[in-house]
């Protein structure tokens, strides 16, 4: 036995008590920010026990179109309103329409995603916004975000996504991580990421191709 497969069983659960907690507050009747803080926790418990099960090699990701890229982003934007709010930031999204299939696995997108906002959050200026906008057309989807803060330095931008690489400024605890992770999942989308300065803060781009290989 593994290491590895105690350690996972082990947060497994602690995971199901989280679960039946939330299950608990459902059932007593809780109703709006309550009821809906209780369904958010609970999908966020979902996705790390798919992750387990990634990670233990018994749940291989799909390769098949399985998502429509327009509810993930929304459903990224949901799961990081309360944090963003927390550090006095505005969180949207810009949609220039269209609605297409990911190719690829829509948790993968999602990872991405959340990495990425949660950088944005974490290095926007406290009254600045961080945007996600989402562009589609028969040839692919453009999904960008950017926020108000400190432009990156050239310097930053030629390692920005090399693992373990924090920058000249880093902001709060972590281990540099987070930019690198977003692309790995990315390229497993058979999308790709870029940064670049933006007018008063910083922009990342994601390209991504859509519907059947």
């Amino acid at each position: 036995m593994r290491d590895l497969d105690v350690g996972l069983h082990a947060v497994r659960g602690s995971l199901a008590v989280i679960r039946g907690q939330c299950f608990s507050v459902t059932r007593a009747g809780a109703t709006g920010a309550v009821a809906e803080g209780a369904r958010l926790i609970d999908a966020e418990v979902d996705r790390i026990l798919r992750e387990i099960e990634r990670l233990a090699g018994r749940c291989p990701p799909s390769t098949a179109p399985s998502g429509r890229i327009r509810a993930v982003v929304g459903d990224v934007v949901v799961r990081h309103l309360a944090a963003a709010e927390a550090c006095g930031v505005s969180l949207g999204l810009r949609d220039g329409g269209g609605d297409p299939l990911l190719r690829g696995d829509p948790d993968r997108l999602r990872c991405a995603l959340d990495n990425l906002v949660q950088n944005a959050i974490r290095h926007c200026r406290a009254d600045g916004e961080v945007v996600i906008s989402m562009t589609a057309s028969r040839h692919g989807v453009r999904l960008a975000v950017r926020n108000d803060g400190d432009a990156p330095t050239a310097q930053e931008l030629r390692s920005v996504f090399v693992a373990g690489e924090r920058g000249s400024r880093p902001r709060g605890p972590g281990w540099g991580l987070g930019l690198a992770i977003a692309t790995r999942e990315l390229a497993a989308c058979g999308g790709s990421l870029a940064a670049r300065p933006a007018e008063g803060g910083c922009l990342f781009e994601i390209e991504l191709p859509v519907g059947a290989p």
